[in-house]
């Protein structure tokens, strides 16, 4: 089965996915980059990291590839980072227990990422964060102009430079943003049925195939076929 867990992200401002292309090939660079335009527009970047390994949760050592994928939309320059890893029904049932997968995941695992073993938490702080440019603005930030009458200039600088067009009333809000596991939801792809939902724990959420479940106990949905 696989396991997908979710960061999202989103800044008060909306993002310029063309200019952002370039950056988002220079932040990960063995990333496979495309633009795509179904129900909307947006950017996807598959396997941000090669060498990504989860290696530990709670006492058992494990061997674990994870895989990251991140969608980029415009709006809120909002960002979706797909976090993906397939695993037995033994490691399944180890991550679901006490406070369930994602807090699991954050604070009872382990990676090792470039060549380093770290907590789940550096994926956050080391690999995802960098898709904003923090650093960068708030080096930018240093060099504006207090004036509220260089609000539109200020604005534009931070455009040219990121690529985030900034909404502001009194200023850019560089220091503004969200990002994290919301909800603590997961999804899990039990393609080959080895997890049993014959109990009242488990909801049917599809509309006719029977194929979609959600445990609010586990915070999990699961997608049967």
């Amino acid at each position: 089965m696989i396991i997908h867990s979710s960061i999202n992200a989103l800044r008060l401002g909306r993002m310029d996915l063309d200019k952002k292309i370039k950056d988002i090939s220079q932040i990960y660079p063995d990333a496979e980059i495309s633009k795509r335009t179904d129900l909307i527009e947006y950017t996807k970047a598959s396997d941000l990291q090669k060498e990504l390994i989860l290696i530990k949760s709670f006492d058992k050592k494990l061997n674990i590839n994870i895989h990251i994928d991140l969608y980029a939309m415009e709006s809120l320059a909002y960002a979706y980072f797909d976090i993906y890893f397939e695993v037995d029904l033994e490691v399944y049932e180890l991550l679901i227990q006490d406070r369930g997968i994602v807090w699991n995941l954050f604070f009872h695992s382990e990676v090792n990422m470039d060549g380093e073993d770290k907590g789940f938490g550096s994926i956050l702080f080391q690999l995802l964060m960098p898709y904003y440019n923090l650093d960068e603005l708030n080096k930018i930030q240093l060099e504006l102009d207090d004036d509220p009458s260089k609000l539109a200039e200020n604005i534009d600088l931070i455009y040219q430079k990121t690529g985030i067009h900034y909404y502001g009333k009194d200023g850019p809000s560089v220091d503004s943003s969200s990002m994290g596991p919301m909800h603590s939801m997961t999804l899990i792809e039990d393609y080959k049925d080895e997890i049993v939902i014959d109990n009242d724990t488990w909801e049917e959420i599809s509309l006719s195939d029977q194929s979609v479940y959600f445990n609010k106990n586990i915070g999990s949905f699961i997608c049967k076929k």
